[in-house]
């Protein structure tokens, strides 16, 4: 290049650096602008796609929060003005030779690319890892919900309750479809009891407390379990007379099933019954408040007079899913809402409803709220060796709302943590995909110049961009093993850690669901990884031409 002939004859470094700056502050106006107004939008489809993917209700719509878009501006604007400052006191200081030839000295950036490509499948891990967590927690919660197939259940503590007020006050708001009432029965066998800590053991799930209502076998009457599954739209299987049969988690049929298989008969409060078969369909079992903790014993109605009743039922199915505020409109009559095993009063001030029995040995005020034991440590409520145990009842002189319902609103803080888990996996990958896509474009003029010279040599055109098509695909590539592998690692411990930690036994039989979980977020992330190389692949094109 002629010095005499060049456009930059007579311009200073400090011009030319003025000129830099003044052309980059023009770009980075629009380019906020621009950017803001495409963040907002992208932002509110992928809240819509999450909260769709949960099943939550999302309005569409387009608003500006002048808080985060100040913060954004302040971001922004701090992060371009350090880089333009930087960029300004070197181009004050380079030579035009150097300008012009500049392009060689990056050469010597290539060797960085390792660290680069490094820092990315770091980022694209973290995206997958959060995604498929949200994935698996959502897949889990959702089970733990449908697993609690009566829409109400009430518990009451001792005898038989009549719950006839308590259906009056509901079905005043809550139009109901059908209803049960009836009583869980306890005696002094433990071998339902024991095969069920067997089965923890061999899981490796950590032995948590069971309550005294539980430390043996629970029973329910065979007319009341017939009529219950009657209620949820399930077969009816045909029972025998003098049979018992057992009702439990799938997670423990295998076990139960050869137990009931080798015992062929089992003696129950003075009976010799024959052992029947095992049902495992979802029947508000894996709560400390429901149908038995995991199982329930079913034996003919004559069999449980004599015995203690545990605690009675009343099971509904309402016409439709109830809300925080009608869940609240509830408890406002002496019934404590659930929390996932830990009671909370919702008003601990008001009296239970007309028409309830006093329970045996305690007061039918509510207004006296009482505790547990306080005198049992907590990190040792029960051994089997000591024989010490509490009851499950925070407040024994209440009645317990559960369900369906209260297990999803005890649930609705996961679900926005999983909302959160997602946009900031969203985030964490265009991130990512915005350094490839700015490593991929950065030397356009010199991808030129070297095409020109493979052209000269007699390469084709097709050829050649086949070459750079191949090159880019490369770069995309690259990151991506060391990412999934690792991702995939521990979205898998993460969900069986979830999976072991329940209350009671496992929601899921096998590990199915961890690799849905998986599946989720590989997918998800490959399609948004997919438009992103497709958007940079024709931007190449066109930088090419």
């Amino acid at each position: 290049m002629c010095w005499e002939n060049s456009p930059f004859r007579g311009l200073s470094n400090r011009t030319i650096a003025g000129l830099f700056l003044y052309e980059n502050l023009m770009i980075a106006g629009m380019a906020f602008v621009f950017g803001l107004l495409a963040g907002i939008l992208l932002s509110r489809l992928v809240k819509a796609a999450v909260l769709r993917m949960f099943g939550m209700t999302f309005t569409l719509g387009f608003s500006v929060s002048f808080q985060t878009a100040g913060v954004t501006l302040l971001y922004f604007a701090g992060m371009y003005l350090f880089a333009l400052h930087k960029n300004k006191r070197r181009l004050r200081k380079i030579r035009l030779y150097d300008l012009l030839y500049y392009d060689r000295q990056n050469e010597g950036r290539l060797r960085s690319m390792s660290v680069v490509l490094g820092i990315l499948s770091v980022l694209f891990m973290l995206a997958v890892f959060f995604f498929g967590t949200g994935a698996a927690a959502r897949i889990f919660a959702d089970r733990s919900v449908e697993l609690n197939v009566f829409d109400i259940m009430i518990l009451h503590p001792g005898g038989m309750m009549d719950f006839s007020a308590y259906e009056k006050r509901i079905g005043e708001s809550f139009p109901i479809q059908k209803s049960c009432s009836y009583g869980i029965y306890g005696w002094e066998s433990r071998e339902f009891f024991s095969l069920r800590r067997q089965a923890a053991q061999e899981l490796e799930k950590p032995q948590r407390l069971i309550y005294a209502e539980y430390l043996s076998d629970t029973y329910m009457k065979q007319s009341d379990y017939l009529y219950l599954r009657q209620m949820l739209g399930y077969e009816i299987p045909e029972v025998y007379e003098n049979s018992c049969y057992v009702h439990c988690t799938p997670s423990l049929a295998g076990k139960f099933s050869d137990y009931m298989e080798k015992a062929g008969t089992k003696e129950v409060n003075g009976y010799e019954l024959n052992a029947g078969g095992v049902f495992s369909e979802p029947f508000s079992q894996n709560d400390t408040y429901g149908n038995g903790l995991d199982y329930v014993v079913v034996v003919p109605d004559k069999v449980p007079q004599g015995m203690e009743m545990r605690y009675s039922l009343y099971a509904a199915v309402t016409e439709q899913p109830l809300n925080s505020a009608e869940l609240e409109q509830l408890t406002d009559g002496g019934l404590v809402l659930l929390d996932r095993g830990s009671g909370k009063s919702v008003s601990p001030g008001k009296s239970v409803s007309e028409g309830r029995p006093a329970s045996p040995g305690k007061s039918a005020s509510c207004e006296r709220l009482t505790s547990r034991d306080e005198s049992v440590p907590p990190d040792d409520l029960l051994s089997m060796e000591t024989g010490r145990a509490v009851t499950s009842l925070i407040y024994p002189d209440k009645d317990y709302l559960s369900g369906k319902w209260v297990q999803k609103e005890s649930l609705s803080q996961i679900y926005v943590l999983l909302i959160c888990l997602v946009y900031l996996s969203v985030i964490l990958e265009i991130t990512g995909a915005a350094i490839l896509a700015t490593q991929a474009l950065s030397d356009g003029e010199k991808k030129k110049r070297r095409n020109n010279i493979l052209g000269q040599l007699g390469m084709s055109g097709k050829q050649i961009a086949r070459l750079d098509s191949r090159q880019l695909m490369l770069l995309f590539l690259l990151p991506l093993p060391p990412a999934l592998i690792t991702s995939g690692r521990l979205i898998y411990n993460g969900a069986r850690k979830l999976l072991l930690d329940t209350l009671g036994m496992p929601v899921f039989t096998g590990n199915m669901w961890i690799w849905q979980a998986v599946a989720m977020a590989v997918g998800f992330f490959s399609a948004l990884y997919e438009f992103y190389y497709g958007a940079v692949r024709m931007a190449a094109e066109k930088q090419m031409g």
